[in-house]
């Protein structure tokens, strides 16, 4: 019964970074595809007048915008970043291991740092403009 347990704790920290980069990418410009594809769908099945008229504005809107935006990730920090947070991760467990009073404390901190870094991957996975992206945002 214990042993799944153990499993589970070891294979965590490959785990979250993994599943925070599975989320982040699954949030990028596919997500506005599939609504400019769903608005165009609905446009086209509704009849003509200003409704239409209105939904059809929105597709052309949404379609030049999907156009003119040059999106990327960045790729250097996400690597970067899933190394370390993969690390700090198995840092943590082995420091629990240890039975002494500051392997608790650099346990906790190394803690910290994987979570820190499971965002940061997260953060880099997200495809972003090129522009938001260069000035920090």
């Amino acid at each position: 019964m214990n042993n799944w347990l153990e499993y589970a704790l070891k294979a965590l920290p490959i785990l979250a970074p993994v599943v925070s980069l599975l989320l982040a990418t699954s949030q990028g410009a596919g997500k506005q595809r599939r609504s400019l594809a769903h608005d165009a769908e609905v446009a086209s099945k509704l009849p003509e007048g200003p409704a239409r008229e209105a939904v059809l504005a929105l597709v052309q809107h949404q379609a030049e915008q999907l156009r003119s935006e040059e999106r990327r990730r960045d790729l250097p920090m996400l690597v970067l970043s899933l190394i370390v947070a993969i690390l700090l991760g198995y840092l943590t467990i082995w420091l629990v291991g240890h039975a002494v009073w500051w392997a608790y404390v650099l346990a906790a901190l190394a803690a910290v740092g994987t979570l820190l870094f499971i965002y940061i991957v997260f953060d880099s996975a997200q495809n972003r403009p090129r522009d938001t992206k260069d000035e920090g945002e």
